[in-house]
Parts: structure tokens; sequence; C-alpha cells
């Protein structure tokens, strides 16, 4: 085999596959609504559409829909005959623009249903007394939350339940305690929380399935709790347990995603994809919002145009599309909502791939050089 041969084979041979991928995201200020000066991003649909809460004059928190389009609407104007509540906060949002979340006076809030044509609905509660919170809603609807049982004389138990427009609230149940408290569904119907395993005892996360109930996910090694925050179609689960951030799969069991240098971490919301959104602490531990995507933990803040003004705090929601939703100190000092954009990713060469592909083109060169010389 020739010289120059064994020079080209050499140089395809160290020349490595891998690209680097650089995520960067655009910011997008939600604002308030009219009056306020604080407001939290918790829930994203595929659209773009973001639920959370905004407060008003006086301090009140309201609810929210923020649309690319139309901007931010309370969903529970104080002056909306259907809506006599003092407060309202939106926690989940699906794909067809519905609303959950809760409303209502200091001890007597109930879990809603806001819908863009029929407007907001109360769930209810499961015991016909005290209150209930909706938490999270999937394509079809069903909401999932919390709603006290009652356990004796002025005595309530919390409990995680299922709502349907056709059956109603259903109680799902614990894994052996007396609580337990529903945080997300999926469309299939699947829900995380958290239940007391025993009474007054440890709390685990859970995936309740329609067709075999509650299912413990345990913990991460030598922790004692944990608790479901997210889940995607595919059944996997992010939360947190013993104060990291973990992405529970069928499959691979429970993993801890780690921290950004700190001692916590919590995952918020999870996508199809697997990719998970939250917060954890740094190493002089701030707060700071994160994304995981199957390679590590990254912060956001290093994500975002340089000199943007913005501190990422925390993500609460992330969708299909990369998009994520959470709280922040905006330019201003204010703490704001935002919502984050994916631009294209760019895959890059690693720098000993551009080393290679020099040196690569300086052996081609010299190949060349002698083939004239042979003329």
């Amino acid at each position: 085999m020739r010289r120059h041969h064994l020079l080209l084979l050499g140089i395809l041979t160290l020349t490595p596959s891998k690209v680097l991928a650089v995520p960067t995201y655009t910011i997008t200020d939600l604002g308030t609504l009219p009056g306020g000066d604080f407001s939290i991003g918790s829930g994203i649909n595929a659209r773009g559409q973001v639920t959370g809460r905004s407060n008003i004059a006086g301090s009140i928190p309201h609810a929210f829909l923020w649309d690319p389009v139309a901007g931010m609407r309370d969903l529970l104007p104080v002056d909306e005959p259907a809506s006599p509540s003092s407060a309202s906060v939106g926690n989940g949002i699906n794909d067809n623009g519905q609303v959950t979340g809760w409303a209502g006076d200091l001890g007597v809030e109930h879990a809603f249903l806001w819908d863009p044509v029929a407007g907001i609905r109360d769930l209810g509660t499961l015991s016909g007394e005290a209150a209930s919170y909706g938490n999270g809603i999937n394509d079809s609807g069903q909401v999932t939350g919390t709603s006290p049982i009652v356990a004796g004389p002025f005595s309530f138990n919390s409990r995680a339940f299922l709502w349907d427009s056709a059956t109603g609230m259903q109680d799902l149940g614990t894994l052996g305690g007396v609580e337990s408290r529903g945080n997300s569904i999926n469309d299939n119907g699947q829900v995380t929380g958290s239940s007391e395993i025993e009474f007054i005892g440890p709390t685990h996360a859970f995936l309740w399935d329609p067709t075999t109930g509650m299912r413990d996910l345990g913990t991460l090694p030598g922790e004692g709790n944990s608790e479901g925050n997210g889940i995607n179609d595919s059944s996997q689960v992010t939360g947190t347990s013993g104060g990291h951030a973990f992405l529970w799969d069928p499959v691979t069991d429970m993993q801890d995603l780690g921290t950004l240098g700190g001692t916590f971490s919590v995952g918020n919301g999870i996508n199809d994809s697997g990719q998970v959104t939250g917060q954890s602490t740094t190493a002089d531990g701030a707060d700071r919002a994160f994304v995981w995507d199957g390679t590590g933990l990254f912060n956001l803040n290093d994500l975002i145009p340089p000199g943007s003004g913005w501190t990422l705090q925390g993500g609460n929601g992330i969708n299909d599309a990369g998009q994520i939703t959470g709280t922040g100190i905006d330019p201003g000092g204010q703490t704001n909502a935002f919502l984050l954009t994916p631009v294209t990713v760019a895959e890059v060469p690693e720098p000993g791939t551009l080393a290679l592909i020099a040196v690569g083109g300086i052996g081609l060169g010299l190949v060349r050089h002698r083939r004239r010389q042979n003329a």
C-alpha cells in the first residue's frame, strides 16, 4: 500500500464521529397581570401557551393563561360572575388550552377546570367538605390533584384524586399510609405524586395506573423519601428523592440526575423525549433553573443570550418542542414568569476533531503536491 493511502487511512481512522450539541434559547418575559409585580410559569402545552399565577393589585394571586399572540389573560377576574373567589392559581395546561388549578378564599379553595369555550368549572371535593387543588391535566381533560377526606371529627387526610367529566372525583388511595397527593397526569391516564407508605411514615413517589393501581417507585439509594412531580406518555417520571432530582423509567428504574454543584435539586417537568427541567442549587447555594437532556444537567443561565439581564431560578414545565417555562428575576429585579424557546441546535465538531480535520487537510495537500510532481 502506498504511503499516501496509509496517511489517508490514518486520518479517517483517527477522525472521531462524535459532535457536540450547543443548545441555546431565546427568552420571553411573560410579564404580569395589571397591577402585579410577580408571576410564575407553572405549565406549558404544545402550542407554547403557559399557565401559572400572577399577583394583581393588593398582592392577590390570580391564575393566568399566556398565549404567544394574545399575551397574558386573567382566568378568574374578580368581576366575573362565575368566579367570586379572591385568589386563584393555574398549575397545569393541556394541548386544548384547558387549565386546572385552584380558586377560592382561604380554607375553601376548590380545584377548577377552565375551558376556553365553557369557562370555569368547580370540580368539587372528595368529601363534599374542605378543599381541593388541581395540579395536572391531560389532553382528555382528566385532572389530578389533592383533596382531603374525612378521617374523624374535625380531622381530614389529604388524598390524591383523579377527576373525569364522566365519573367525577375518584380517591386514588395510598401506598399504605393515610395521605397522598397527585401532581401530574399523562395522556394514558397515569398519575404520579407521593404517598405515605405507612401511618405518619416516609413518603414515596408513586405511579398510579387505571388498570394496575398504585405502584411504589421507591427512592434513590439510601434515601427515605421521594416525590413524583412530572410524568410523560412513556411513563417516565421526574421528581426528587433525598434532595436530588431523579428520572424514573419503567425499564431502568430510578436515576439520580445530580445537581449544578450544590446539595439540592428537584425535577419538575418532563417531556416525551425524556428531557427534564427543574431547579438546583449551585456550589454557592444559589437557586438556578436547569435542563437535563440525557447527557447531563445544564444551568439554563448559561444557555440564554449573554447580557440578557435575567437570572433563571427554576424551570417548571417543558413541552415536546423543548420550550421551558418557570420563574426568574428579570433585568429590572422583578420576579417574573419566562418562556425559553430553543434555537436550532448547531452540531459543532469537538476540538480534537477540528485538529484532525486540519491535519487531514494538510495530508491531502501533500498527496496532491506529490501527484503533481510525479505527473
